[in-house]
């Protein structure tokens, strides 16, 4: 089964076409690799994948139905399934970490008790349930990176996009996020994951997708 499909898309900034003409499936239950040099379109890909960013051309369709480019359709499908990981983590900073992961389940108007539940349950799996009452000013790099990632999965989304989500992280954390979204993906979602380590063979379980 499909999760998203994407026909003949085409984005232009300027006169820099980033997609051309670009198709591809994503099926259910399989995580994805993106790889490929800067500027070659990873991240406006991730932006199409995660209906952020409207293509000039091209048909979206997300688990089986052609979405139209209307605004609202694109929000809603957005907020009811897809979660984002940012390279720059995208945090607020006046918010502490556990309201920073709470934010997705507000979203989605999750009740309190279950909201505090999610939160405990992806700090543990992230390792910062010692953290959730600091701020991101008081974290390393690494550890916005983590706060990042459970905030991406806290809602648990069909469809998981990160941008290189392991950019600020150990190897000993990397290890551990792969086989996080491996085993997310095989229970029934789809990842899609962007890196520049293309000669890492931790992805050797992912499919690649080739930007040219």
């Amino acid at each position: 089964m499909e999760m998203v499909k994407l026909d003949g898309i085409s984005v232009s900034y300027g006169k820099n076409k980033v997609l051309d003409n670009f198709s591809i499936s994503l099926e259910v239950g399989k995580a994805y690799v993106i790889e490929g040099a800067n500027g070659i379109g990873k991240t406006t890909l991730i932006k199409i994948l995660g209906l952020l960013h409207k293509p000039d051309k091209g048909r979206i369709e997300f688990l089986g139905r052609e979405l139209s480019n209307k605004r609202y359709i694109y929000d809603r499908i957005r907020k009811d399934y897809i979660g984002v990981i940012s390279q720059d983590f995208a945090l607020i900073f006046d918010s502490t970490v556990y309201e920073n992961i709470a934010l997705a389940l507000h979203a989605i108007k999750c009740k309190r008790k279950e909201i505090r539940q999610r939160i405990m349950d992806i700090a543990e799996i992230m390792e910062i349930t010692h953290l959730l009452n600091k701020y991101p000013s008081q974290l390393s790099g690494g550890e916005c990176q983590k706060v990042a990632i459970a905030r991406g999965l806290v809602k648990k989304p069909k469809l998981l996009l990160a941008d290189e989500a392991t950019s600020s992280l150990d190897k000993a954390s990397k290890n551990k996020f792969i086989e996080i979204i491996t085993k997310y993906a095989l229970e029934g979602n789809t990842v899609v994951l962007v890196t520049h380590e293309s000669e890492d063979d931790k992805y050797e379980g992912f499919c690649k997708i080739k930007i040219n």
